[in-house]
């Protein structure tokens, strides 16, 4: 049985609380399961462990909205524990060749804040969104001690989208996600940013996009591993992209007592 509960109480019209737990498990991939040995690079050889049990978890969280005329706020106070946790694990040889496989190590602890909210300003014609959180995550190593991990982390987002005469619209985004910690080191932060412009033709019902994602070519995944061993990856990802979208609504929906829209 994995239950969960949510309890909502409703201050007055506009405020409301909310107090939610769940229970879940988290089963290992494919990936983390087979036991093949992939020597395709042969100073870093990965293989999975078809002895891997199943990780559960417990959260706990406390939530409080607010919705108002231009716009609403929302906070998330949470707390989780994990565990049995599945995660990689690497060693490395005396002929510095490193072998990574997957073990339920331990317990991972974690709290934190999220805090998000919206926003209209001209009759509705501009609308932001924007959100943060703050989290800790403490991992218990049970192989190594040594290698145990408390770490804090941030992140924040926010999304705007204006609306133009004549049926065009603008959008912009922006996000940064905080360094991240794991059992045996961290990932680094980054930031990545988007925009995409839409147009509308024949009623709404022809709607052309042109959007592009990671206009500055940040979004990359860098991994310190630490330990009785340093290892530095980065990972560059091909994001920086453009896209051109049409599409056409064939149908329509009709209101109560009201022509098709």
């Amino acid at each position: 049985l994995h239950p969960s509960v949510n309890v909502m109480y409703k201050i007055d019209d506009v405020q409301s609380l909310r107090l939610g737990y769940s229970n879940r498990i988290n089963r290992p991939s494919m990936d983390q399961l087979n036991p093949y040995i992939n020597i395709t690079d042969p100073l870093n050889i990965k293989t999975g462990n078809i002895d891997l049990n199943p990780s559960r978890g417990n959260t706990f969280e406390l939530g409080y909205n607010r919705f108002t005329s231009p716009g609403s706020i929302g906070t998330s106070l949470y707390y989780r524990q994990t565990d049995d946790m599945i995660t990689s694990y690497t060693v490395v040889s005396p002929g510095d060749i490193s072998y990574t496989t997957y073990y339920n190590l331990g317990q991972n602890k974690a709290w934190g804040l999220d805090v998000n909210g919206s926003i209209m300003f001209f009759a509705g014609k501009l609308n932001i969104n924007a959100g943060a959180g703050i989290n800790r995550n403490i991992f218990t190593n049970r192989l190594q001690s040594e290698q145990n991990r408390d770490r804090y982390s941030y992140n924040g987002n926010a999304d705007a989208r204006l609306t133009l005469p004549k049926n065009w619209n603008l959008g912009a985004n922006i996000r940064y996600f905080g360094p991240q910690a794991f059992v045996q080191g961290y990932t680094k932060g980054y930031l990545t940013a988007g925009a995409d412009l839409r147009k509308s033709f024949l009623n709404r019902k022809l709607n052309f996009t042109l959007s592009a994602d990671d206009l500055f070519n940040t979004r990359n995944a860098a991994r310190i591993t630490s330990g009785q061993f340093v290892q530095t990856s980065k990972n560059q990802t091909i994001s920086r992209v453009i896209r051109v979208g049409l599409n056409y609504n064939l149908g329509g929906f009709k209101s109560a007592g009201g022509p098709p829209r």
